[in-house]
């Protein structure tokens, strides 16, 4: 192992010197720029000849500035000179000299590190920037012909307005283009970047592109004709429109560029970008630069430097971003190589770095070669410990509790679920027997077997009822498995363990409510015949009791006969309401009005030995329910409560208002979120116990003594709260009273709607007409035979074919349609729609022994549609006749 340190360290100190001396020799080298004239050698340069201004003093520190000289080395010191002597003035022991240089000067001067800093064109910048690492440390105000300052610019590509041939870009194609120079950004660059997003190669479309060399040569050739097209800076028309030297309307700019902004308020055909940095080279200090970057920018534009210079002063350095893209988009220096690698390149430029690497990688290899051994051992160490990691971390964090024993059965592990879950502790349960959580629920044999399944190394799989730290009993489901070692003995047991409490509660409410449905959907199966046959019984006794003298004795028995009936009529109503398929009337009604005008009824109804308290709520919300279906809670209720209650006692009735959340819902199973009223009944009776609890909405269940009760009268109430979308909570206990919580859902209306009952008492004999359809022979003779003593003209028949032939054949007025809802051909319904269409003035009163959901699709409860269910007696029907024909 040290000889392997050793030799890594030799390697590391070989690889350094190695890089030392690759960086010497890159930055030893200089590069050489060729131009047309020959190779430029920047050494050559007399700098003296070129100063702007001469100390008489040479102590000051010479400062070199190198300007592009685009005009020539005499005009670059007359615009410029006066910036060197300004800056001379502003920072002491500093002698600033502006050095011209010609585009290919200028490249070999910033290579050569002569420069402390330069002036020139953005790409010059960039160049300089990527090559050199100078940085830019202000920007150059511009003018425009009418004097205002920019610090941006664009390039317009334009030809003769005359020229019709030419509208866009695309028609470029084949003609002869012009630019100022093939290294000037804003004289042809900008253009050729523009061309090429258009589609157009300049060197394959044009029919020949040649270079003016000034941006006033490309505007006159291609006024004079010398070139179909051209390009340059967009200020330039401007200013030469301004010096009289053309007529703007003698040209037209090729697709303006829509991002027109403020400071270039001539029209353009490219991108806008920043003006000329003054930039400062890697060499150059950063005080020296500050210091020159504060006094450019406090250059006013009335200052002679600024006015010789023809610009507005300094600005904060632009973001020269855009150049760059443009740069490297055009592959120009210093991106001329961008996205182009050839070996031949790599080889010859970076061949030291190859050689290097290659000394590199092979020392590596045979350092890896001499380590691999370790390497191996190490290997099978870090993948075992990372896959206890990983299995740790998932035992952490799994929601199923995780128990790991010896042999013995002492706990050596649990994660964090086991603490969720029984609230014992890491610390509390290590060093224990699983015992500890034992409620004594399980005998001895259950156990046994568990540990017969364990000890014959098979794993275990079931449920406990166990018992938490804080004494609350839980169910869990789990499964223990046996672990063993490479000789099969087994070391430990380790039990994954949920807990299903929850689970348990939701199964049990689940079933709890199949069965209530099934019972619902049996007690609503009877309702149709069970009806007719009650109808027919108790009409027909009826017909007979009118006929019969009351001194006879036969009266007395159909008297009983006809208390049977109604007795029937009721259970049978019961079981409707317990399968919330009950007929019912709903109405908007203020519960605490409607249970004041009970309590005289009740107070008779339980006794006096029972005190009867009313507390009612304030200000309670109005519900939409048929108040008979209160009538029919409260009896049931207060009746329970009093055969609960063994002498004297007391029943308290309470109304309120609560609002269940989406929350509270979510934790209480049957809820829905809303706004409720609260209807209360509380007893101090004798109580019940869980099994009684479980069963008490059961039709014909009851703990009463026989003949004391039908056992229908809970499941009543609970048919009338679940039709009505409410729903109720008992709460008991042995000894202790009951408490029934009913809720029904607030109903939002205006107090107009609330509908109080009439006195009134409407006459039941007539003389109209009506037209009689029922398809249950017995039952159409007994109510014709009833409409018949009340005075009425009565046409019957059991099909609606024949109804609707005698109404469109009848020679007398029909004034109302009496009718079955369900019957063959076609539904009460459709019956009525076809006769009104020969009695458009007939009324029409709907019957039926069905449920209220099979009447309901067939749209009889409808707002304003006439319906009495059967079976009823003569003088209901009488009234519900009477009704309808006196209703406007």
């Amino acid at each position: 192992m040290k000889r392997s340190l050793i030799f890594l360290l030799l390697l590391i100190g070989y690889t350094s010197s190695l890089m030392s001396l690759l960086t010497l020799s890159t930055f030893s080298n200089c590069y050489s720029i060729s131009n047309v004239s020959g190779t430029v050698n920047l050494y050559e340069i007399d700098y003296a000849d070129t100063l702007a201004t001469t100390p008489t003093e040479r102590t000051d520190k010479i400062v070199h500035i190198g300007v592009l000289a685009k005009r020539g080395s005499e005009q670059c010191l007359e615009k410029w000179g006066a910036t060197a002597e300004y800056l001379t003035s502003q920072i002491p022991g500093h002698t600033f000299s502006i050095i011209p240089l010609g585009y290919n000067e200028i490249y070999q001067a910033i290579d050569c590190k002569k420069l402390e800093f330069v002036l020139a064109s953005s790409s010059i910048y960039v160049y300089q920037e990527v090559r050199t690492g100078a940085r830019r440390i202000c920007t150059r105000n511009n003018l425009h012909a009418d004097g205002t300052a920019h610090k941006v610019y664009a390039g317009v590509i334009f030809c003769r307005t005359d020229r019709e041939d030419i509208q866009n870009t695309q028609e470029l194609k084949n003609k002869v283009f012009t630019a100022v120079y093939g290294l000037s950004l804003c004289g042809w660059h900008m253009a050729w970047r523009e061309l090429k997003k258009c589609g157009i190669n300049p060197f394959r479309d044009f029919a020949d592109l040649f270079f003016g060399g000034t941006h006033d040569a490309v505007v006159y050739a291609v006024r004079d004709g010398d070139a179909d097209a051209g390009t340059v800076r967009s200020d330039v028309l401007e200013r030469m429109v301004f010096e009289g030297k053309i007529q703007l309307n003698d040209f037209k700019i090729l697709i303006p560029h829509e991002n027109c902004g403020s400071e270039i308020h001539f029209a353009h055909s490219t991108q806008h970008y920043p003006e000329w940095p003054f930039a400062k080279s890697s060499h150059t200090s950063d005080e020296l630069a500050k210091n020159v970057a504060i006094a450019l920018m406090q250059m006013s534009a009335s200052s002679p430097a600024a006015q010789a210079a023809n610009c507005a002063g300094w600005t904060i350095p632009q973001n020269y971003r855009l150049v760059h893209e443009c740069l490297m988009e055009l592959r120009l220096p210093p991106y001329e190589d961008y996205g182009k690698v050839t070996l031949g390149d790599v080889l010859r430029k970076y061949w030291l770095w190859l050689l290097g690497t290659f000394v590199l990688i092979t020392l590596i290899v045979i350092f890896v070669v001499r380590t691999s051994y370790l390497k191996k051992r190490l290997a099978h160490s870090i993948i075992a410990k990372e896959e206890r990691e990983r299995l740790m971390s998932a035992i952490e964090q799994a929601a199923e509790a995780v128990v790991i024993t010896d042999d013995k059965a002492i706990i050596q592990y649990v994660n964090p679920a086991f603490e969720r879950i029984t609230g014992y502790t890491y610390d509390d349960a290590i060093g224990q027997n699983p015992r500890i959580l034992k409620s004594g629920k399980h005998d001895y044999a259950f156990y046994r077997e568990l540990w017969d399944t364990l000890t014959q190394g098979k794993a275990w799989t079931g449920r406990f009822e166990n018992r938490k730290k804080d004494g609350m009993l839980y169910t869990e489901e789990a499964t223990i498995s046996p672990v063993r070692d490479t000789s099969g003995k087994t070391i430990n047991y380790v039990a994954v363990k949920r807990d299903i409490t929850e689970e348990i509660k939701l199964e049990e409410q689940f079933r709890q409510a199949q069965k209530m449905e099934s019972i619902g959907r049996l007690a609503g199966g009877v309702a149709h015949d069970f009806n007719n046959m009650l109808g027919v019984i108790l009409g027909y006794t009826e017909l007979v009791i009118e006929q019969v003298d009351p001194s006879q004795s036969l009266y007395a028995s159909l008297m009983e006969i006809r208390t049977a009936a109604t007795r029937s009529v009721e259970v049978t109503r019961q079981l409707l309401a317990f399968a919330r398929k009950q007929t019912a009337a709903p109405r908007v009604l203020d519960l605490n009005d409607t249970m004041e005008r009970m309590l005289k009824m009740l107070r008779c109804l339980i006794g006096e030995d029972i005190n009867l308290t009313w507390l009612p709520g304030a200000e309670v919300w109005p519900v939409k329910v048929d108040p008979s279906q209160i009538d029919q809670i409260l009896a049931n209720l207060c009746v329970n409560a009093r055969d609960a209650i063994e002498g004297v006692g007391k029943i308290v009735i309470e109304t309120g208002i609560i609002t269940f959340d989406e929350i509270y819902c979510v934790n209480h199973s049957g809820f829905t979120p809303g706004e409720y009223v609260l209807l209360a009944v509380s007893d101090d009776g004798c109580g019940m116990d869980k099994n009684t609890l479980e069963n008490i909405f059961e039709p014909f269940y009851t703990t009463k003594e026989v003949g004391k009760g039908t056992g229908l009268g809970l499941a009543t109430v609970y048919g009338i709260v679940k039709q009505n979308n409410g729903f109720i909570n008992v709460y008991s206990e042995l000894d202790l009273g009951t408490t029934f919580n009913i809720y029904l859902p607030r109903h939002v209306v205006r107090e107009s709607q609330i509908q109080k009952k009439t006195s009134e008492k409407p006459s039941l004999l007539g003389n109209e007409t009506i037209l009689l359809v029922e398809d249950e022979p017995a039952l159409l003779g007994m109510i014709a035979t009833m409409l018949d003593h009340q005075g009425y003209t009565i046409l019957s028949t059991s099909t609606p074919g024949e109804a609707i032939r005698m109404a469109k054949e009848s020679i007398v007025q029909l004034h109302l349609l009496i009718t079955d809802v369900v019957m063959p051909e076609m539904n009460g319904r459709e019956l009525a729609k076809n006769i009104l269409t020969y009695c458009p003035d007939i009324k029409c009163l709907f019957m039926s022994g069905y449920t209220a959901n099979v009447i309901a699709q067939n749209e009889v409860l409808n707002e304003g549609v006439h319906f009495v269910q059967k079976p009823f007696s003569k003088r209901d029907l009488a009234a519900k006749v009477r009704e309808v024909l006196d209703n406007e």
